[in-house]
């Protein structure tokens, strides 16, 4: 279904992004890389804004630039928007009360759904980018509590060899390795997020520049792993239904 807007250029793309200016480099399977998508997607780039206040409450301060942005998609036809950084959870609740169309500013909506397939007894294990920075604000604002859903969380500042880090993914495609180190920084993460809680029954990674380590992750642990991109397939999926063909 496509929305008619006088004026408007562009058509097909049925999930709008709002990117924060971050410089990072997004590799394939990254939320900010085109080719991690099998249908076509778009995006805003917030600026107006420091990266300072990304993982802070000081975010709900420029929240108008992020409703700028989602009302922007909204009008080039996009059926639904998300974000480049699962902390934008804090932002959540404001969007989605900006624009008439699906809003899921975080992977860590998921958390509730994952958590109602696991066996009673089972936790969501969450890998973030910043562990002591992720809180109850978050969750709340994403639709959920840890007080209602059995959680742990493990930050990349857990891993001793500090790979999974802002300053590589500055310097992938300039230094050999660097993904494989990433990877590796990933994976000894869940293993450690395993190895302290065994009643973690799967994993939803927070940030939105894991998804190209989550095949790594998952063959390591053998645990079903959620992120950004698996929650964008899945609603892409329900604002984009295609009639069934065939015979019965």
């Amino acid at each position: 279904m496509y929305k008619v807007v006088e004026g408007r250029a562009t058509y097909g793309h049925s999930i709008g992004i709002i990117m924060q200016h971050d410089g990072l480099i997004r590799m394939p399977g990254d939320v900010g890389n085109l080719t991690t998508y099998t249908f076509p997607v778009t995006y805003r780039v917030v600026k107006d804004f420091p990266m300072t206040a990304m993982m802070t409450d000081e975010l709900l301060d420029y929240a108008d630039v992020w409703i700028d942005a989602a009302r922007d998609l909204v009008e080039m036809g996009c059926a639904a928007v998300t974000a480049g950084c699962g902390f934008a959870a804090l932002l959540q609740p404001r969007i989605a009360a900006a624009v008439d169309v699906p809003v899921f500013m975080s992977a860590l909506i998921q958390v509730p759904l994952v958590s109602a397939m696991l066996a009673p007894g089972r936790k969501v294990g969450i890998i973030t980018a910043n562990g002591p920075r992720l809180t109850e604000d978050h969750f709340f604002a994403a639709g959920w509590s840890s007080k209602q859903v059995p959680v742990k969380v493990i930050g990349i500042e857990e891993d001793y060899h500090g790979d999974f880090s802002r300053k590589n993914l500055l310097l992938l495609g300039e230094e050999p390795g660097i993904k494989e180190r990433m990877e590796g920084s990933m994976v000894r993460l869940a293993q450690k997020l395993l190895d302290s809680d065994p009643a973690v029954g799967a994993i939803v990674l927070e940030c939105t520049n894991m998804p190209p380590m989550a095949a790594a992750v998952q063959q390591a642990v053998g645990l079903p792993v959620f992120d950004i991109v698996t929650l964008i397939n899945m609603v892409h999926e329900s604002v984009t239904r295609r009639p069934y063909n065939g015979h019965f």
